[in-house]
């Protein structure tokens, strides 16, 4: 792996970008499939003649728009970041949207980015019918130990009220034909709370259950509790109608584990690992999951991760590294192997098949789901 801590300022990007014209323009011509198609898109980013779509409030967590798009005949979306060195522009003409690199039409038989109807600064639409929250800002920022490639603001409380909440979760019943049913919540870490913040968002997740939302899946950092208090702490979650849970790891590997994630990284595997097992034995098959990144980690790690979260009743999730805005990693030069990628990708997919069938990518709910993000579900 490269020194993943190595910053490149925005000429040396995009001259490595400019590289890749010919070299996609060949690539691309090769028997690709869907899958390889969309780990370069989200790898690469998108830019943008104009800034219409961040005018439309449709940037995400990733700094991301939403697209649906089509190569040989199949159909895949995806979240692509914007990235202005990226070679690959979107191209608008009269309500068409083309993909192009040099300005040549890079080949996709459509893309079409997905805009909401219904704005909102707090329920945030994804794929699959699914609403992203992100209630507040991450304590690790406030103690200067926040993680290299994340773009979370500080801890300053929660980011709306619990009224500001609910009325904005009316207000968008009132104008949709299909209510909210699935809700995926998100927040930065309390680390002074045993719970890391759960806690706080008790009130706000209650709500969702008395307005019968079906699915509410979380993102949530392993508690700093023995196991009898962490058991009973999954336990209140399924009770306050948490279906799903996603504890990410992002690295696997211990020494880049602490240098990209100063705090998060000092948490050992073998904690997650043990609140997979937990977890999965109090919310079943296929509810809970852990992101790891690709290029973040080496296609080594990669493996022993999947490997190791398949083992203990997880699913695993990866997802491709992208240089965000106003991170210590903005600038970073990344290389990526899509075949490589989606070989192993192919291999998870055929695992959880071997021990849980084909319904196993039925039962995913929140990020798994939307899948903008991932590969994992088959298209």
């Amino acid at each position: 792996m490269k020194n993943i801590l190595e910053i490149n300022n925005n000429t040396t990007l995009l001259w490595e970008n400019n590289q890749l014209f010919e070299t996609l323009k060949t690539e691309k011509n090769e028997i690709w499939n869907i899958e390889e198609v969309k780990i370069m898109m989200m790898k690469l980013g998108i830019n943008l003649w104009n800034n219409t779509f961040i005018s439309k409030g449709r940037i995400t967590s990733c700094n991301g728009l939403f697209v649906k798009f089509g190569w040989k005949w199949k159909d895949g979306v995806a979240k692509v970041s914007f990235n202005t060195t990226s070679p690959l522009f979107l191209e608008e003409n009269n309500g068409e949207y083309t993909l192009t690199i040099q300005w040549n039409n890079f080949g996709l038989d459509y893309i079409s980015p997905c805009l909401p109807n219904v704005q909102s600064k707090i329920f945030i639409p994804q794929f699959s019918w699914i609403r992203w929250v992100s209630l507040f800002g991450c304590q690790l920022v406030n103690e200067e130990q926040q993680c290299k490639f994340c773009a979370s603001k500080p801890f300053d409380g929660p980011s709306y009220t619990l009224e500001e909440f609910m009325k904005e979760f009316e207000m968008i019943n009132s104008q949709v034909s299909v209510p909210i049913q699935k809700v995926t919540v998100n927040a930065g870490s309390v680390i002074s709370l045993p719970q890391r913040w759960y806690e706080l968002m008790q009130p706000y997740i209650q709500y969702l259950q008395q307005k019968s939302v079906k699915e509410i899946n979380l993102e949530i950092m392993p508690p700093y509790l023995d196991q009898d208090a962490t058991i009973q702490m999954l336990l209140q979650m399924k009770s306050d109608w948490i279906t799903s849970c996603q504890f990410n790891m992002e690295v696997w590997n211990w020494e880049n584990r602490k240098k990209i994630m100063p705090y998060k990284g000092k948490i050992p595997i073998d904690t997650y690992l043990r609140i997979i097992s937990l977890g999965s034995e109090v919310f079943g098959i296929g509810k809970v999951s852990s992101v790891v990144l690709a290029w973040l980690n080496s296609l080594e790690n990669l493996q022993e991760a999947s490997d190791q979260i398949m083992d203990n009743g997880w699913i695993p999730s990866i997802e491709i590294f992208r240089s965000l805005p106003n991170t210590l990693m903005e600038n970073t030069v990344t290389t990526i192997d899509y075949k490589e990628i989606n070989k192993l990708n192919t291999y998870i997919q055929s695992t959880l098949k071997k021990k849980y069938w084909d319904m196993i990518f039925d039962t995913f709910e929140g990020c798994l789901e939307c899948s903008g993000c991932n590969i994992l579900k088959p298209l």
